[in-house]
């Protein structure tokens, strides 16, 4: 057995599928103004971690920018862009699935 069918073995399924979009970390400073109960995020200062599928960095950008709209947080800063691998796998349409925060 060669090298590359060994590595392909070793890696998750999803990775391998045949998908339009791909795998990003982002980390950006954000403001919590109040108690955010889905995401059990308490008012201050922290930086948020999301994990998600979308098609390209602006993509990914928008789906933050629209969560924190969504979910009432402010984005305080630069926004960081991560291609990372991913523990899930991929859907058919774009999504989140992981948002922490960090005090």
């Amino acid at each position: 057995m060669s090298f590359l069918e060994k590595f392909r073995k070793l890696k998750p399924w999803y990775t391998q599928a045949r998908t339009p979009y791909h795998h990003f970390t982002i980390v950006a400073p954000v403001v919590i103004k109040e108690y955010i109960n889905k995401l059990k995020a308490s008012p201050g200062k922290a930086h948020v971690d999301i994990n998600l599928w979308a098609l390209d960095f602006d993509e990914a950008i928008e789906m933050v920018r629209a969560a924190a709209k969504t979910h009432g947080f402010i984005i305080d800063g630069k926004i960081k862009i991560y291609c990372t691998d991913p523990v899930k796998p991929p859907k058919e349409k774009p999504y989140i699935y992981s948002t922490t925060f960090t005090y």
